[in-house]
């Protein structure tokens, strides 16, 4: 996030001048964060185990969007993450979205997520849709681990002209749309998780989106989170989380969302990693 501190409200002409500076400037730090280590040792705190490093070179980035949504992606904790992951690509009026779950802790947790990432984007790049993804990605993962280790998926892909978004639900990420008022949770039929069994097979289901919805999709760190073995972050915190983050932009909701998660921890060391994706759907 970049913040400019101005003595006045700006004129329309002066904002278009600040975000084409702001642009500019994310391009130019993507491109030198592939050529040096400067921005990369400013931002970290403390060192990163091999599976953070692993995981958060993975990660395509914290936001996307343009004027038909708005997109923001966050994972924690920095410094030791348990194989959770979300990843995004955007092809013309196609856009798709990934969140896993990967079994394990450690660096063997962050070598599955990076066979299944790996794997769904060298599906996706083939121009396959996500039935082939999920399938891929399932067969890669089970011919690695023989069914030993998985990864729950959630995959999504969204028409962002009609609002219609087909999905493959394989395993536990939840997925929630406020819509005005309205806050619910998208029912979709469970499916393996990837690289239970081998040569598994995987359908689509179909939900829409109206304009100006938005959707939030958690993994099992946030709604199953429960400190000292109590009860569960669960649906109805979410439900509160979506509300209360229902009039700020989607790169500030997401990190409102971890907020009310970790209040939830009272302090106690949460015992999974978490990911949070939020999608506004302007049209």
């Amino acid at each position: 996030m970049l913040r400019v501190d101005l003595p006045g409200r700006p004129e329309p002409e002066q904002s278009d001048e600040l975000r084409l500076i702001a642009d500019e400037l994310a391009v130019a730090l993507r491109a030198a964060d592939r050529m040096t280590d400067r921005y990369r040792r400013a931002q970290c705190l403390e060192r990163p185990t091999m599976a953070a490093e692993l995981q958060w070179d993975l990660l395509p980035g914290r936001s996307l969007g343009d004027d038909r949504f708005q997109l923001a992606g966050l994972l924690e904790p920095a410094y030791d993450v348990r194989g959770d992951h979300f990843d995004w690509s955007l092809l013309g009026d196609r856009l798709t979205v990934t969140v896993l779950n990967g079994a394990g802790e450690g660096l063997e947790a962050a070598l599955l997520t990076a066979t299944a990432v790996n794997a769904m984007r060298n599906a996706r790049r083939c121009g396959s849709d996500i039935v082939e993804q999920a399938e891929l990605a399932s067969d890669a993962l089970h011919m690695r681990y023989g069914g030993g280790l998985h990864a729950a998926t959630l995959l999504l892909e969204i028409d962002l002209v009609s609002g219609w978004v087909d999905a493959v639900d394989a395993g536990s990420p939840h997925c929630l749309v406020g819509r005005g008022s309205d806050i619910e949770q998208v029912r979709l039929e469970q499916q393996l998780p990837l690289g239970m069994f081998g040569e598994a097979r995987y359908e689509i289901e179909r939900f829409r989106l109206e304009p100006g919805d938005r959707l939030l999709v958690v993994s099992d760190g946030v709604h199953a989170a429960a400190p000292g073995g109590g009860t569960t972050f669960g649906e109805s915190a979410l439900i509160t989380a979506l509300r209360r983050t229902r009039l700020q932009p989607a790169g500030e909701a997401v990190g409102t969302v971890m907020r009310g998660l970790r209040e939830f921890h009272k302090g106690n060391e949460p015992e999974d990693d978490a990911v949070t994706v939020c999608l506004d759907w302007r049209r």
